[in-house]
């Protein structure tokens, strides 16, 4: 019993030795201006639409890509001019 009294004591002092107080302190941070980066591109050329042709039929007109059964066989209308599909109709 004489010993565990000194014993808890050194066991106190060789623990509280082991532990220290960390005291954190601001940092001041350093501010980073970014200078914007400009990328000069070309204007894309603008291409301007050219309508397509439509096609006329028996006083009738057809719009590019339609269809119209002429003489017994289909016909596509493809800018402006009938071509045959050579499917009966």
């Amino acid at each position: 019993m004489k010993w565990s009294v000194p014993m808890m004591l050194c066991a106190a002092l060789v623990l509280g030795g082991c532990t220290r107080t960390i005291i954190e302190r601001p940092v001041a941070k350093e501010t980073v201006i970014e200078k914007p980066v400009v990328v000069e591109r070309p204007a894309p050329a603008i291409v301007a639409a050219v309508p397509l042709k439509s096609c006329n039929y028996s006083s009738t007109a057809f719009s590019h890509n339609s269809y119209a059964c002429q003489l017994h066989y289909q016909y596509r209308c493809n800018d402006g001019a009938w071509e045959s599909t050579n499917i009966p109709c």
